[in-house]
């Protein structure tokens, strides 16, 4: 199974004291709902007064022979970069090579933010995340630990 996460990066400012930051915006199965909501936060970023090239924002689908999409503050400086919209295709291996396992639903929240980040030997994506659960007939909650690959 594919879904394609969206995601907006934050780049560190040393001036401020502040680090890179990942904002997870959503995961879709179907690709031009994440094209869409991609495209929102293009919007979102005009707005607020943050420059994204022209010929990129022109396009239909700006995500098609890449797959992030640069912000900058000013139009006339493109040297620094605010931040990235970034949609990433992954394959989720489960559904893929356990066919015969049971298939798992799990309706819960992120109790952080997802960690994303790229491996060292082949730059491939993977995202680290936990799933807060409650349980049906206890008043407890579960935290369930999943991680997501992108498969090249």
């Amino acid at each position: 199974m594919v879904i394609y996460l969206v995601y907006q990066k934050f780049y560190a400012d040393f001036e401020n004291g502040e680090d890179d930051e990942v904002f997870i915006e959503c995961g879709y199965k179907n690709k031009r709902r994440a094209v869409k909501k991609a495209k929102e936060l293009m919007s979102k970023a005009i707005l607020s007064h943050l420059y994204i090239d022209e010929d990129i924002r022109n396009k239909r689908n700006p995500f098609k022979n890449n797959n992030w999409v640069d912000l900058y503050k000013e139009e006339i400086e493109q040297e620094e970069r605010v931040s990235s919209i970034i949609m990433e295709e992954i394959k989720l291996v489960a559904w893929k090579e356990w066919k015969d396992m049971n298939k798992v639903c799990l309706i819960g929240r992120l109790t952080k933010d997802p960690e994303v980040r790229y491996t060292q030997t082949n730059n491939t994506l993977v995202a680290n995340f936990t799933v807060a659960v409650n349980r049906r007939f206890k008043k407890e909650t579960e935290e369930i630990k999943l991680i997501a690959w992108k498969e090249r």
